[in-house]
């Protein structure tokens, strides 16, 4: 199952069907020897500056948070509501349940180039991809040769 189907599943307004399916797919995972790994970083104590710093090379160009970063992908103003170990699957493991909007996509042109980004908008014109630090492509509907989803970001 690709991740939009697993991420569907697990968000079905069915309740039997999405306990099913975190009973199938929530058990594995592709990143549970480096979720173990770091797990007993989750009792060590907090590096303020440090945690600001990583954020700003690895997380902001996609991620924002309160006024830092980009919307491209979720905003992180939800984390204070998650546990240490939901936060350490979201970082170690992002693949694992992805809300279709968030989904890559690469669009080739006629040209021979590649896009690659989310899609922010779609018409009958043309395709608009938003990529990091929140920087949008437009593609021409009649330029395009090609749309593939990637999947996860």
């Amino acid at each position: 199952l690709s991740a939009s189907d697993r991420s569907t599943l697990r968000e079905h307004p069915s309740e039997a069907i999405r306990q099913r399916a975190e009973s199938i797919l929530g058990v594995v995972s592709p990143r549970a020897d480096v979720l173990a790994t770091y797990q007993a970083a989750l009792a060590a104590s907090g590096d303020l500056a440090n945690g600001k710093r990583m954020y700003d090379e690895h997380c902001a160009t996609c991620h924002k948070y309160g006024e830092r970063g980009y919307d491209v992908g979720p905003n992180l103003a939800v984390i204070d509501y998650h546990t240490g170990e939901t936060l350490l699957v979201h970082i170690l493991d992002p693949n694992r349940d992805v809300n279709p909007k968030y989904q890559q996509y690469v669009v080739a042109d006629q040209s021979g180039l590649l896009h690659v980004g989310m899609i922010a908008a779609q018409s009958a014109g043309s395709i608009i991809l938003r990529q990091e630090e929140g920087k949008e492509v437009e593609v021409p509907s009649v330029n395009v040769e090609s749309l593939q989803n990637r999947g996860s970001l």
